[in-house]
C-alpha cells in the first residue's frame, strides 16, 4: 500500500475508487475529481490486480499533482479478487467519518464534493443523490435516474423507505455512508452481480436519518460490455447465481421487515427475465421452482410494490416463465 497522506490530517470524507483494467478512463475519473479535493478529503484507489496500464497512469497522475494534493491520495494494491473485495479493502483502510464510492470509468459533477460536504454538516446516517446515466456511443439514450421527490434531511420511516425502495436504484456509488454502516455490512464476496443491492437495502433499514440531494452530481457511464450486459454464458451463470443468492437473502430479510418485499419481487422478476434469455423455458422453470417454493411460504404484502408489472407477476408466481409473460402483457394493457 502506498500512503502519502499526512498522519496529522483529520479526514471527513473517504472516496473509494476500485480499479481494474480501466486505462481508457481512469485519468479522466481522477482529473474530474482532483480539482474538488480539500484537506479533509482522502481518495483511496484500490488496484484490483490490473493487467493493463492503469497503475502506471495512476502513479504518473499522482506524481504530477502539487504536493498539497498528493497527501490526499492513497493507492492500495491487491491481487485480482473482484470489486467487492476491493471496496471492502478500501473501507477497511478508510479514515473518513463518511465513505463514498466512485467507479473508475465514471465521472462526477464539479460540485460533487461540495454538495456531499454540505450534507455532512447535518450529520445524517446516509446521504443519497441522483445520477446522470450516459451512453458512451449513443448520447440520445442518456437519462437521469428516477428518484423520490424529496430534498433535504429526513427521519427515516416506512413511507420514505417504500418510496426509495420502489425506485430500485441500489448502486453503491449513489450514496455516501457513515463509516460504521459499511464496516458492519461488508460487500458479499461470493457474488459477481447485485452485491450493491445485497448491502444497501439492509443498510437502509438500519439508519435513522437520511439527507437527499435532488441534483444529479454523479455521472454513470454505461458500457455495452459492462458486467451486467455481458452476453457470454459463463457471465450469465454468475449473474443468475448472484441473483439467486440475493433473493435468498431478501427472503430472510422480508420475514423481519416487509419493505424487503419490494426488492424481492423486483429481483425475482429479473431472475426469470435473465434466465429465459440464456437457459430456455424448461431449465428456467426448473430453477425457478426451487425459489418460488420459498416465496410462496411468505405472506407478502405486494400492495407496497408500485411497479404494476412486478405486482402482477407475483400473482402468477407459480407459472414461472408463463407468469412472467402474462405480467408483461397485462401491465401493458393496464397502462
Amino acid at each position: 500500500m502506498t500512503q502519502i497522506r499526512s498522519p496529522h490530517l483529520t479526514i471527513c470524507l473517504s472516496i473509494i475508487i476500485p480499479v481494474y483494467n480501466v486505462e481508457k478512463y481512469i485519468q479522466e475519473c481522477l482529473l474530474n475529481l482532483c480539482n474538488q479535493i480539500e484537506n479533509t478529503i482522502e481518495v483511496i484507489i484500490v488496484n484490483d490486480g490490473s493487467k493493463d496500464h492503469s497503475v502506471q497512469i495512476i502513479n504518473e497522475f499522482i506524481d504530477n499533482l502539487p504536493d498539497s494534493l498528493k497527501q490526499n491520495f492513497i493507492v492500495i494494491h491487491q491481487k485480482n479478487q473482484g470489486v467487492s473485495h476491493a471496496r471492502n479493502n478500501g473501507v477497511k483502510n478508510a479514515k473518513g467519518s463518511y465513505i463514498t464510492f466512485i467507479d473508475s470509468d465514471d465521472k462526477v459533477a464539479d460540485n460533487y464534493i461540495a454538495k456531499i460536504l454540505s450534507a455532512i454538516q447535518a450529520c445524517p446516517d446516509l446521504i443519497q443523490f441522483n445520477a446522470y446515466c450516459f451512453f458512451e456511443n449513443n448520447p440520445l439514450k442518456n437519462y437521469h435516474l428516477s428518484q423520490p421527490a424529496l430534498s433535504g434531511l429526513y427521519t427515516v420511516n416506512d413511507e420514505i423507505l417504500y418510496e426509495i425502495f420502489n425506485k430500485n436504484n441500489w448502486f453503491s456509488w449513489l450514496r455516501t455512508y457513515k463509516r460504521e454502516l459499511l464496516l458492519s455490512n461488508p460487500f458479499p464476496t461470493n457474488m459477481t452481480h447485485f452485491e450493491d443491492a445485497f448491502i444497501v437495502s439492509k443498510i437502509f433499514t438500519e439508519i435513522q436519518t437520511i439527507f437527499i440531494i435532488k441534483e444529479s452530481i454523479y455521472k454513470y457511464r454505461i458500457l455495452e460490455s459492462s458486467a451486467t450486459r455481458e452476453k457470454n454464458l459463463l457471465m450469465k451463470d454468475r449473474l443468475l447465481n448472484s441473483c439467486a443468492l440475493l433473493i435468498n437473502e431478501l427472503i430472510q430479510n422480508t420475514q423481519e421487515k416487509k419493505v424487503f418485499t419490494i426488492p424481492l419481487v423486483h429481483f425475482s422478476y429479473i431472475y426469470i427475465d435473465e434466465s429465459k434469455k440464456c437457459k430456455g423455458y424448461f431449465v428456467t422453470n426448473s430453477n425457478w421452482r426451487k425459489i418460488s417454493k420459498e416465496l410462496r411460504k411468505l405472506k407478502l404484502d405486494t400492495t407496497i410494490v408500485q411497479t404494476k408489472r412486478e405486482r402482477i407477476f407475483f400473482i402468477f408466481l407459480h407459472y414461472g416463465v408463463l407468469g412472467h409473460y402474462l405480467a408483461r402483457k397485462l401491465s401493458k394493457l393496464l397502462k
